[in-house]
């Protein structure tokens, strides 16, 4: 697994007391092996990058996925909808499938869903890294959607599509041609996702 991230998150309305946000993400991912690079683009402003294209086409090619995860086009957060647009428009390849996760407030409807069982506990350790974005009981909450930090907004997320599909905890997903009609289909394991792309990429199954 190979993660790259646009920005450092330095326009972020808080930050870290000691380090920065760059610091956050790769303890998050280093304490489950998994190495990240930085784009460097500008925070806030990645609706003006002009450079997409060649950006995510050179590192689909030094990658070599057969999965891309990337924010979908009408994520709340701008920077966040600006790379989901940006991915929709790289040439469809089948080598590798598209899947959009789904912010804490998706403005589309999920086509898959995550069955996160006995992993929530790690997901929210993850999150926990991001010790900027989670202020605490006494902490500002002014500027967060509906008040919620960002591990609250995904457990009130994932509990609320779970309940709604008889589970627990289900993360949404979404492939940028899922078709609307078609029921709701739940994955058990990353794998199920790679079974998925292999059969019928950048599509749902």
């Amino acid at each position: 697994v190979q993660a790259w991230i646009a920005t450092r998150g330095e326009k972020g309305t808080l930050q870290p007391a000691h380090g920065t946000r760059a610091d956050e993400a790769r303890a998050a991912l280093g304490s489950l092996g998994i190495g990240c690079s930085f784009g460097d683009l500008a925070d806030g402003r990645l609706e003006n990058e002009t450079r997409w294209e060649r950006i995510l086409s050179d590192l689909v090619q030094d990658a070599r996925p057969g999965l891309v995860f990337g924010p979908h086009p009408a994520d709340s957060h701008r920077d966040h909808a600006a790379l989901g647009a940006a991915l929709v428009a790289l040439p469809a390849s089948p080598e590798w499938a598209l899947w959009h996760w789904l912010d804490a407030r998706p403005a589309i409807e999920p086509g898959h869903f995550l069955d996160l069982g006995s992993s929530l506990a790690e997901k929210q350790a993850l999150i926990g890294y991001h010790k900027s974005q989670i202020p605490g009981g006494s902490g500002p909450r002014d500027h967060l959607p509906e008040g919620r930090d960002i591990l609250e907004r995904a457990r009130h997320r994932d509990r609320a599509y779970g309940r709604a599909q008889g589970r627990t905890y289900l993360e949404p997903f979404l492939a940028p041609e899922a078709r609307r009609s078609e029921a709701p289909c739940i994955l058990e394991s990353v794998q199920d996702f790679i079974e998925l792309g292999h059969r019928e990429p950048g599509v749902s199954s």
